[in-house]
């Protein structure tokens, strides 16, 4: 019993390991360059971009993804990038990251 719980232990312990490694063509900085983008672009762009979300709620989501941003990948940064985009609410805003994961790089 004892030896399953060791063997679970490390099972969870060494998929952590492999977790922690997101696929990565950008790097964190280039991210972050293109968040800010993106959030300028959303501020300076948009004629009503506080209609359906409060600008401390589009900050807060900005501000958990910069957060996260080392542990996940390039594919999960532009469906959290997608999801920050849709906050909006309107048919006319949108992300368009082709097909890579990058904005500008």
């Amino acid at each position: 019993m004892i030896r399953r719980v060791l063997a679970l232990g490390l099972c969870l312990f060494a998929s952590s390991l492999f977790a922690q490694t997101p696929t990565r063509h950008l790097t964190d900085a280039q991210w972050r360059e293109d968040m800010q983008a993106m959030h300028q672009a959303m501020i300076a762009n948009h004629k009503n971009l506080y209609h359906s979300v409060t600008p401390e709620r589009l900050e807060q989501a900005f501000a958990a993804l910069d957060h996260d941003l080392p542990t996940l990948s390039d594919p999960q940064i532009a469906v959290r990038l997608i999801a920050i985009g849709t906050l909006v609410h309107d048919g006319h805003s949108r992300i368009d990251v082709g097909s890579r994961a990058g904005l500008s790089h």
